[in-house]
């Protein structure tokens, strides 16, 4: 993943809710709450025309490699399904997640 993020070569979706987000992320990562992706009265997901239009609005090309995550992955693996299904070419899942990656990251700083 590191690897990733310093390529700066694929988009990276953080899935985990904006609180969540707000204390602490990978570089360069969009913020798509797991939440957001579901209407709020009925609990289903969003219509493709609304998921569309919110990855348009978060300039996520789904064109591009795409990598998501969130703190150990079930809302992720959802993220992934969702681009998948509104035709995104490449997604993928860092199974590592954010659990992995900011205990590699406190072993960095304390290096």
């Amino acid at each position: 993943m590191v690897g990733i993020v310093m390529a700066k070569n694929m988009t990276i979706i953080d899935s985990r809710e904006k609180s969540e987000y707000d204390q602490g992320h990978i570089p360069n990562a969009i913020n798509v709450p797991f939440s957001s992706l579901f209407d709020p009265k009925s609990n289903l997901l969003k219509s493709d025309l609304e998921l569309l239009d919110m990855m348009n609005i978060k300039n996520i090309d789904l064109r591009k490699p795409i990598v998501t995550y969130c703190l150990k992955n079930p809302r992720g693996s959802v993220l992934m399904f969702v681009l998948d299904s509104l035709g995104a070419d490449q997604v993928s899942l860092y199974v590592g997640s954010w659990n992995e990656w900011s205990k590699r990251i406190k072993e960095i700083d304390s290096a």
